[in-house]
């Protein structure tokens, strides 16, 4: 059996920037994050319940350019050969219990990760707090 990758990044609400491997923050290290920056909280812990932290979770999944795909992530899918290509969103899908790629503004459209056979091509392009980078 494969074992699962676990990884979060925070965006940090005061800097308006995300930091990753915040999993591993303890006593504001420098090490906790993928640039060596200083994490501004002394834990995982604290990190979780400061209002000014927003917590994502990686989902397993890398995308077309081999970049990991975090919930949040906004991302342009491809369908059917690549007729079909919209731009979803990274949620989870709380009732079910997993990532579904959702379209934003929700009209009832949403789409699992776990249904590979039906994507073809998945790429970040940016996220629902920087916004689109083409």
């Amino acid at each position: 059996m494969k074992k699962r990758e676990v990884e979060f990044r925070g965006w940090y609400i005061p800097e308006k920037r995300f930091f990753y491997g915040i999993e591993r923050a303890y006593d504001y290290l420098t090490d906790c994050s993928v640039t060596g920056d200083t994490i501004p909280a002394s834990s995982f812990g604290g990190i979780l319940i400061d209002d000014d932290w927003i917590v994502e979770q990686f989902v397993g999944v890398l995308d077309a350019n081999g970049k990991k795909i975090f919930e949040g992530d906004r991302c342009r899918v491809s369908f059917d050969g690549g007729v079909c290509e919209k731009e979803y969103i990274v949620v989870w899908q709380g009732e079910a219990g997993y990532f579904v790629f959702d379209l934003d503004g929700w009209d009832g459209e949403s789409h699992g990760l776990s249904e590979a056979n039906a994507v073809e091509k998945i790429e970040v392009v940016g996220n629902i707090y920087e916004g689109v980078k083409r």
